[in-house]
């Protein structure tokens, strides 16, 4: 079953050609994910709005659609992509960064939410794992940051650790590697960061 989160009228459309499947699901990976990068005042609003349509409310939205399904069996696991962006935010990817903070502030407040519910709710910080949507990044980041240090884990692996986090009722699974090491420093003092991505990222094209 194909679904659509480019649209509210398309999710809903796919929703309704779940019929009553809908109400049997018991888990839920939002991982569907567009990308835009790059400085700001050269990114397009047509694909700025579009990310945020998949990446962010569009996850909101089929949650929305699943989850009555889920309380009214009392069990079902809801798992949200947020991405290492959704904690180190890291010039040329100011957009991308704000729609996967939104993902961890949602998915972070809904598990509070359903507390006693038996549902839960957890959110990935995925590391660079070695898709084609990474080579995308790849293209639109190292125009201006370097890109050479980030983690390139096979899919495989970072599913494994995924299925593994979900048996566990894990509320959060991070990532390892540099991407761990970018974690840290986006949780202590702002300078840190600032230090490290002041040596990674600059204004002018590097090609």
């Amino acid at each position: 079953m194909h679904v659509d989160l480019s649209s509210q009228a398309n999710i809903e459309r796919s929703c309704a050609g779940l019929g009553d499947d809908l109400e049997k699901i018991d888990l839920l990976v939002n991982n569907a994910g567009l990308m835009t990068g790059g400085l700001l005042e050269e990114q397009s609003i047509d694909e700025i709005y579009a990310m945020f349509q998949v990446n962010l409310v569009g996850v909101i939205h089929l949650t929305r659609r699943v989850l009555p399904g889920m309380l009214a069996r009392r069990e079902g696991t809801i798992v949200n992509n947020a991405s290492i962006s959704g904690y180190a935010h890291f010039p040329a990817a100011s957009t991308y960064a704000a729609s996967k903070a939104g993902i961890v502030g949602f998915t972070e407040s809904l598990r509070r939410e359903l507390r006693g519910t038996s549902v839960h709710a957890m959110h990935l910080i995925t590391p660079g794992v070695a898709t084609d949507m990474l080579s995308a990044t790849d293209e639109v980041y190292g125009r201006h940051m370097d890109t050479s240090g980030w983690d390139r884990i096979p899919p495989e692996e970072w599913a494994a650790n995924v299925v593994s986090a979900i048996q566990a009722d894990k509320r959060v699974l991070g990532p390892g590697g540099r991407s761990g090491l970018a974690m840290l420093a986006a949780q202590g003092p702002t300078f840190v960061l600032d230090v490290v991505t002041a040596r990674l990222f600059s204004r002018r094209p590097r090609s």
